[in-house]
């Protein structure tokens, strides 16, 4: 590798398209500059250059970033002027001649003059204390919106003193809205506007840009040739700061840091000096980045949570590592090197050894993925995603989690293979053959290994376990390299022409290679016999057209012949493998040995998966536990446990007795698994052909998460290419898919513990809009919601619509729901943002609805009480009136009951006494009959005692007269 010392203090690629990469350095290693060097030892060592290449490449490992563009396609017309995000998560994006458009995370919805806007010219946006939207144009004043209606206010209400065009709108600590114009300063306390009673002692009345810090001062900066510095109002007195290097150009921006320090930037329209300043001992002083900012416009500036200073300029500029230990020192540059997006900037405190402050500068254009290069105003939200006002819409970047490589970075062809040599250079495979990273694009290896030649272009690549890269060629022998040398091996039979894969390395370092050519299938390189070759077998011994190998715990060489079968070679004999020791006839795809010493065999054929145990394979599928589709991929995790990545089943999970089964149910975004990695925190990673899934282990490998992320989440791959997965030295994660290299830095990917922020936004009746105002008392500000909602019987078919806001994945936003009064649990999880209610009978319910994030943080609850009423006939007036209808039935059917019951006895009474009267006469007649027939009775018993006596008497005499006879 060559490079040209160009300046004493500066290196570059000499390679054309490469001249971005440039390093400035006066110290290296011992912190000799290169300029002190003599010429002999200017000659940078291949050791050194690496260094200083891995450095460079380190820092540009950003091509394309996770930028989300919204423009005319989503509604967004011409350039975005202002960006802010409200209290319940909306965004508010102003526009030029566009309106105001409203963005949820998923849809817009707009603001223009038909809306009750004053103007489609958007100048400002801010939202005051109370949750009011304030909107600054451009002539026509300013506008509030409380979620209702606009109210407009302009010169004509005597809100402004001169201009009605809005140039700034900011809101204090203290709730006051502070507005500027083209001709003053106003402010509004929530009643009424006033002009600043100090706006005299301003040094212009014409203040661009106002910023209150976190002391609470506020900063005024001017509009163009007004001034030539900037003012402080700390609540009593105006401060003026003269700004030497300013000129007459406005000052467009302030920001303050994490440090406490504030910066502020300026429009640069004259092009001269820098245009980024920052107070150091009560004094702005300029900043530049090696003359880069002399001729930039900054248009906005803000600092992030995370303590990164944010230009909108040509293009985005991001800032990290702003420390100054002991900012009463001068400091002086030390260190510059630029290459790609990336420049790092080294600041040593004048007498020390040691560098103090490193700072890692970001350039983002078209070029790194940025979709447009004017950047007018950013903006952070409440997630931490940044937002850019262009002069073609509005875009998204939330950070650097992913970065891909495609064909504007060399990589024309899927990439099939990517590993990292010992220099930190990113190596990677594809059917064009292999390219290295360079720093900015991948390239040809011949390009810059010189030793390589034109005629040795290597299209194998093999990693061995000390890191070392093993190249195979077409009918060139097989070249190693170490990081540093490059060694080429040629046969030791030169009339022997053959073609060398590397492949596999066993326990003692011997490196075997795959063979093409004749009488030769696989070849093994001993390093620690010298370097030799030995090949196996030789002519005539076995068919030479290995497909794969692997060498056991045992030292066994096991191989693959196509359409032949597997051999295994002992060191003394071959055996081969068929159908008669329980192996499928299908193509063997790949060997894995586990740490129990298992052999298992895959096939390309949806034949699950094989073991070898006693000289014989055991057929692993859907009758004991696994799959019967084709094992694609295999990996163990830090427990050891074997993971099988399968070819529509999901990823299986084998711990030496059980297989346990992960799929879309579990949460995969795919069955399909191509590849498997582990990162360094011992979690898996499964690449399908809808994006990778983060497999979360705890300490003993249980699974505890499966999180999938595809498009929505930065990975525009989506699909990925068999066993294309690699972990590099820094954790980074490399995934070759079907048209882009993609690198995930686990550490760019923030865990989002902020909750999506929840809002109902309508409920409708049967399916339509409905004039609430007929059942409720009021209507809500925003939500346009009825409060007290009170619907008749017959209105009870609700639906309701809700929207948990947020914008880092607003794709992965789940919800839970439940009817209080109906329900007693939350729903199942959902991705529905509607639920509706039918035929729900009488009485009080509570609706409610809570979100959570792609991190599984979900947001508090919100709740919407509203009562069915029960039908006239099922009131308590209704019940009261039956009960009093009752007893008024009761006591009337008493009444009547009672005066007819007197009528009877009045009746009866009377026929008592009729009767009464009847019986005495009767009495009479009968006691007269009796007394007859008493008397009667008496006549016939003197009678009959007559006739009893006179028959006695007869009986008596005929005894006598009988008794005689007998005598």
């Amino acid at each position: 590798m060559c490079v040209n010392i160009q300046k004493e203090n500066q290196i570059s690629f000499p390679e054309k398209g490469h001249t971005e990469c440039v390093f400035f350095v006066t110290f290296i290693e011992k912190q000799t500059p290169l300029y002190l060097m003599k010429d002999s030892q200017k000659k940078i060592s291949g050791k050194w250059f690496l260094v200083v290449f891995l450095l460079a490449a380190s820092c540009v490992f950003s091509q394309q970033h996770n930028f989300t563009k919204y423009s005319v396609k989503e509604g967004i017309q011409s350039q975005v002027s202002c960006i802010t995000q409200d209290s319940r998560g909306y965004m508010w994006i102003g526009t030029n001649n566009g309106g105001v458009a409203l963005f949820d995370g998923k849809t817009f919805s707009y603001f223009t003059k038909e809306n009750g806007l004053s103007n489609n010219n958007i100048s400002a946006i801010c939202e005051d204390k109370q949750g009011n939207i304030w909107i600054g144009t451009v002539n026509s004043g300013l506008d509030k919106y409380d979620g209702k209606k606009f109210i407009h206010y302009s010169m004509k209400d005597s809100a402004f003193t001169e201009s009605s065009s809005i140039r700034n709108l900011f809101c204090d600590k203290k709730g006051n809205l502070w507005i500027s114009t083209e001709d003053a300063v106003n402010i509004y306390d929530g009643k009424k506007f006033r002009w600043f009673e100090k706006t005299k002692s301003l040094s212009h009345r014409k203040a661009f840009k106002i910023f209150e810090d976190s002391k609470g001062n506020i900063w005024f900066g001017f509009k163009k040739g007004k001034s030539d510095g900037v003012d402080k109002y700390d609540g009593k007195t105006i401060t003026h700061y003269k700004i030497k290097d300013l000129g007459s150009d406005m000052v467009s921006s302030f920001a303050e840091d994490k440090n406490g320090v504030l910066w502020l930037g300026r429009s640069n329209y004259n092009r001269s000096g820098s245009s980024l300043f920052f107070m150091e001992e009560d004094n702005f002083v300029p900043f530049n980045i090696g003359g880069l900012l002399d001729t930039l416009n900054i248009y906005d500036l803000i600092a992030d949570r995370k303590g990164n200073l944010w230009m909108g300029t040509q293009g985005a500029f991001k800032a990290t590592g702003f420390i100054r230990k002991n900012p009463s020192q001068r400091t002086k540059l030390n260190m510059f090197i630029k290459s790609g997006p990336k420049i790092i900037l080294g600041k040593r405190i004048e007498g020390s050894e040691n560098m103090d402050t490193v700072f890692m500068w970001e350039h983002f254009t078209k070029k790194y993925g940025l979709p447009d290069e004017v950047i007018k105003c950013v903006y952070e939200d409440r997630e931490g995603n940044m937002w850019f006002g262009s002069n073609d819409g509005v875009i998204k970047y939330s950070n650097d989690a992913f970065v891909h490589y495609g064909q504007k970075e060399g990589l024309s062809e899927p990439v099939f293979q990517i590993c990292q040599d010992k220099a930190g250079i990113m190596w990677t495979n594809n059917t064009s053959g292999l390219f290295v990273f360079n720093g900015d694009n991948f390239i040809a290896p011949d390009k810059i290994f010189k030793e390589l030649g034109n005629k040795n272009i290597p299209s194998n690549l093999f990693q061995s376990k000390s890191g070392d890269l093993w190249l195979g060629s077409e009918k060139n022998g097989i070249i190693s390299y170490n990081g540093e040398v490059m060694k080429y091996y040629t046969p030791a039979e030169p009339s022997r022409k053959y073609s060398a894969f590397p492949y596999y390395e066993d326990k003692s370092g011997n490196i075997w290679s795959r063979v093409y050519g004749k009488g030769v299938a696989v070849m093994k390189f001993s390093p620690s016999d010298g370097g030799k070759f030995s090949f196996y077998p030789d002519s005539g011994s076995v068919p030479f057209n290995v497909s794969t190998m692997i060498v056991d715990k045992q030292n066994s060489l096991w191989f693959c012949v196509a359409n032949v079968g597997l051999f295994r070679y002992d060191g003394k004999k071959y055996t081969v493998f068929t159908e008669k020791n329980g192996l499928d006839d299908a193509g063997i795809r790949n060997f894995y040995e586990d740490k129990w010493g298992n052999l298992w065999v895959t096939t390309w054929a949806d034949k699950g998966l094989f073991k070898y145990s006693e000289n014989k394979f055991l057929a692993f599928n859907s009758s004991n536990g696994f799959s019967d589709e084709a094992v694609v991929c295999i990996l163990e995790d830090k427990c050891g446990n074997s993971w099988f990545g399968t070819d529509g089943d999901g990823v299986f999970k084998f711990d030496g007795k059980t297989f346990t089964r992960y799929s879309t149910k579990e949460g995969l975004n795919n069955n399909t698994i191509m590849s498997l990695v582990n990162d360094d925190k011992g979690n898996l990673w499964a690449g399908t052909n809808k994006g990778i899934n983060k497999i979360t282990l705890d300490k003993n490998c249980a699974v505890l998460q499966i999180r999938p992320l595809g498009y929505n989440e930065g990975f525009t791959g989506i699909e990925c290419n068999t066993n294309a997965a690699f972990k590099d030295n820094e954790g980074c994660l490399w995934f070759g898919t079907s048209t882009v290299l993609t690198k995930y830095s686990p550490k760019e990917d923030l865990t989002n513990s902020i909750p999506p922020q929840i809002n109902l936004t309508g409920i409708s009746l049967f399916y339509e809009k409905t004039a609430w105002e007929n059942f409720s008392d009021s209507i809500s500000s925003w939500s346009l919601l009825p409060a007290d909602l009170s619907l008749p019987h017959n209105k009870n078919h609700l639906t309701f619509n809700f929207i948990g806001i947020s914008h880092r994945s607003p794709q992965n936003v789940h919800y839970c729901f439940k009817m209080e009064g109906m329900d007693t649990a939350w729903s199942k999880e959902t991705e529905k943002t509607e639920i509706t209610f039918s035929n729900l009978s009488p009485g009080k319910y509570t609706f409610k609805v809570k979100a959570r994030n792609e991190n599984n943080y979900w947001s508090a609850p919100i709740a919407f009480s509203f009562e069915i009423q029960y039908p006239w006939y099922r009131t308590w007036g209704a019940y009261a009136g039956y009960v009093i209808g009752f007893f008024s039935i009761l006591f009337g059917f008493n009444g009547v009951r009672t005066k007819q019951l007197k009528i009877r006895q009045q009746e009866l009474e009377k026929t008592v006494k009729e009767r009464t009267t009847e019986l005495e006469e009767q009495k009479l007649v009968v006691e007269e009959k009796n007394k007859e027939v008493l008397d009667s009775i008496r006549y016939a018993s003197r009678i009959q005692r007559a006739l009893i006596t006179s028959e006695k008497y007869i009986h008596k005499t005929l005894n006598k007269i009988n008794n005689q006879s007998k005598k």
